[in-house]
């Protein structure tokens, strides 16, 4: 790998000693990033070599599978290579046992992730860019399509409405010239040090949407994403205030 700053949801290192739950701190605990059962969630990699072979290993070492994910990728810039894996193909990972796992692809390690029945109890966050975004010797290839997403275990809930009021003061009465109207949404959750360096492209990006366990569905004009690390282990609490059509202007 020549790049991992890193921008993905479920890294990739060069030694499986990187990986979040074997640092020090963490005290063995994983953090895992959350999949479907049935469908792989989209992410890329940016190396050196083409990714020949994949490997699914869990985490207590009772199971190692080769798999194939359709519709795998990869693309040559000038001097790496971006492999891509959507997220929009059934994947083998329906015959794998509910658990946690990580990818061995041609010598690289991913992240830990966890394999779950359903999704359907958590927001799903989706973000993309309309061009690539070049990230010092790598990039994120959006222009195929790619888009990112993270299955957060969170509710939304009591939103908070602020209220701007701009006037002045005359003979003591004042008189209101521009009154604006917010509701923002908000939710917390925890998360480590790898999904935080993902997470602090979703500000800048040129769309993000939100959906509930309803399927409601938020199209994101502003977020803000505020870590505070905990105490102990390699967690932090995530609290996200965003945005959307809810702004009321009245002159």
């Amino acid at each position: 790998m020549i790049f991992n700053d890193n921008f993905s949801v479920l890294p990739f290192y060069d030694s499986i000693n990187k990986q979040s739950h074997r640092k020090s701190y963490a005290y063995g605990e994983t953090s895992p990033t959350v999949l479907p059962r049935d469908r792989f969630i989209p992410f890329q990699l940016v190396t050196d070599s083409t990714i020949s072979t994949i490997v699914a290993n869990s985490l207590d070492g009772k199971v190692s599978e080769n798999i194939t994910l359709p519709g795998i990728t990869t693309v040559a810039f000038d001097g790496y290579l971006v492999t891509t894996i959507p997220g929009n193909v059934i994947t083998p990972l329906q015959r794998l046992p509910v658990g946690q796992y990580y990818l061995e692809a041609s010598g690289w390690y991913s992240e830990v992730f966890s394999i779950v029945n359903s999704v359907g109890d958590y927001l799903r966050l989706l973000w993309w860019d309309d061009t690539d975004v070049i990230l010092g010797n790598g990039r994120i290839h959006y222009e195929n399509g790619f888009k990112n997403i993270l299955y957060i275990s969170a509710q939304l809930g009591k939103p908070s409405y602020p209220f701007v009021e701009e006037g002045e003061d005359r003979d003591g009465l004042f008189f209101a010239a521009k009154q604006i109207s917010e509701k923002k949404y908000s939710f917390t959750f925890l998360a480590p040090e790898y999904i935080l360096d993902a997470l602090r492209l979703v500000r800048m990006s040129d769309h993000v949407l939100i959906t509930d366990m309803y399927g409601t569905e938020y199209k994101v004009d502003t977020i803000l994403l505020t870590p505070k690390w905990q105490t102990q282990g390699d967690l932090a609490s995530v609290e996200v205030e965003f945005e959307t059509n809810t702004v009321i202007k009245k002159l």
